[in-house]
């Protein structure tokens, strides 16, 4: 039950992160994943934390996934500007907007992704915050 709950909150941060992970890794091993994970750090008390946890924690492991890395970023940015209210910057080694499409689609792209440096500028939204 710890590990469901745990769970939840890591995906409730990182949707799009887990998404592409099911997809890439499969669910068996998106699961041992988040086991190891939780196995190193203990429970945090906020969904934005257990995610920044998770994040580290993947960078320690070096686990080399496509795109993983700056999806992360990209999302646990996001928690941290609603939690925080101030703005960030994450680049992508490719045009990101198709990817983060697909995925919101609960898709992995399909046609190819365009290579160069792109930047996400994270403005915060007074309207929203996330607790």
């Amino acid at each position: 039950m710890v590990f469901s709950f745990r769970a939840s909150m890591v995906v409730q941060v990182l949707k799009l992160s887990a998404r592409l992970l099911l997809r890439a890794v499969g669910p068996g091993v998106c699961r041992q994943m988040l086991n190891d994970a939780f196995a190193h750090h203990p429970p945090a008390l906020s969904a934005t934390l257990e995610a920044r946890a998770f994040v580290e924690h993947v960078k320690e492991r070096g686990w080399q996934i496509p795109l993983l890395a700056e999806l992360l970023g990209y999302e646990l940015a996001v928690a941290q500007t609603l939690s925080d209210g101030q703005p960030r910057v994450v680049s992508f080694p490719v045009e990101p907007l198709p990817l983060l499409w697909a995925l919101a689609e609960g898709r992995i792209p399909e046609e190819d992704l365009r290579q160069g440096h792109y930047e996400i500028e994270i403005q915060p939204d007074p309207n929203l915050l996330l607790i």
